[in-house]
């Protein structure tokens, strides 16, 4: 059943629910490249002073009158901080990569799970609630995929705080936060931009968890960033005040992680609902302007969007690296030419005042 409103943060949880019992998740079926899972758990949280609720199935506890006040959470780790790692600090769902042992995608997230952060997602105090849309992952500058990526949602059965046993050379912190939160981020003034230079986003990534070994070329990188300026993406800060615990680093989330919690924002509401402006800015602006009118112009993100639309027709990247490469060739251009008109009145500048 749609709950229309009010939108409360357990309503929400129903609508998601819902939502992903009947619309039928993308599959990307391609044997030849690697598939990965990740895990969304979410929990319903009560005011400190209540005590703990158990529910033997989920729709005993979405329609449980004490939890009507509750607020829903979303579950992130955020990786360890270490130096040289590209990775370091970065927040994602809990997760990994399958492996010849794991039964299907179901199986990789549940073991992962328990590796990293030590929870048990086939204990009866957890739900399976279905999964979202398989994604591609693709290099930066999207020239290579990557891996599959499937994303499981599960749901705790019980109020409690059961506490996490993280992986330390992994997981720096575990942060539940307050899905309701994330409703002040539709507007794309709220936006926090994340930026990264083009150089680093060229550079070879090492495998997770293994820090760089490459040089570091300050000067070139300096160069880099002069001409072709960083590239920006849309964050949204996860802070204290919408997290259940202290957050003991700075964390952001961004990149593939948002553009998940964005899909599951947008499942949380009935069709007629889905806030106009999503959660995620799926394309990276970038300095210099020439660039940017060229991806508006150009690529627009695509405006379908579940659960308004049941089958969603993915934009391809093709156009946008096409578009952002004659883009570069664009700034380079103008950049050469600013340079050659500075040179050329340096030298006469030089002419005049030797003569």
């Amino acid at each position: 059943m749609v709950i229309t409103a009010p939108l409360t943060s357990v309503n929400h949880l129903r609508n998601l629910v819902h939502n992903i019992k009947v619309i039928q998740p993308k599959k990307i079926l391609v044997p030849e490249v690697r598939r990965a899972s990740v895990a969304i758990i979410l929990r319903v949280r009560l005011e400190q002073d209540d005590q703990p609720i158990s529910h033997k199935d989920v729709k005993e506890l979405l329609f449980d009158k004490k939890l009507q006040k509750g607020r829903v959470e979303v579950f992130y780790i955020q990786r360890s901080i270490r130096a040289g790692d590209r990775w370091s600090g970065q927040v994602a769902f809990p997760g990994g990569k399958h492996e010849p042992t794991d039964k299907d995608d179901l199986a990789t997230a549940v073991r992962e799970v328990h590796e990293e952060v030590g929870i048990d997602l086939n204990a009866s105090e957890y739900a399976h609630i279905g999964e979202l849309d398989d994604r591609e992952v693709t290099s930066r500058f999207g020239t290579k995929l990557l891996m599959i990526l499937s994303t499981q949602v599960f749901l705790q059965l019980s109020t409690r705080d059961n506490g996490i046993q993280a992986d330390s050379s992994e997981v720096a912190q575990g942060i539940w936060y307050d899905f309701d939160k994330l409703k002040k981020h539709h507007s794309s003034s709220k936006w926090v931009p994340h930026n990264i230079s083009v150089y680093q986003a060229l550079k070879p990534r090492p495998p997770r968890g293994k820090v760089a070994s490459a040089p570091s070329f300050p000067l070139v990188e300096d160069l880099f960033e002069f001409v072709f300026g960083r590239m920006k993406f849309s964050s949204i800060p996860l802070d204290s005040v919408g997290s259940s615990q202290p957050v003991s680093h700075p964390a952001t989330l961004w990149g593939l992680t948002l553009g998940i919690t964005s899909e599951l924002w947008d499942m949380a509401h009935p069709p007629s609902l889905v806030p106009r402006v999503p959660l995620y800015y799926p394309l990276p602006r970038y300095d210099y302007p020439e660039v940017n009118l060229l991806i508006r112009l150009f690529c627009k993100p695509n405006p379908d969007r579940k659960p308004s639309n049941s089958v969603v027709n993915r934009r391809t990247w093709d156009r946008y690296f096409l578009v952002l490469k004659f883009g570069f060739i664009l700034v380079l251009v103008n950049r050469s030419l600013v340079a050659i008109w500075l040179m050329r009145l340096l030298y006469n500048y030089y002419i005049k005042n030797k003569v």
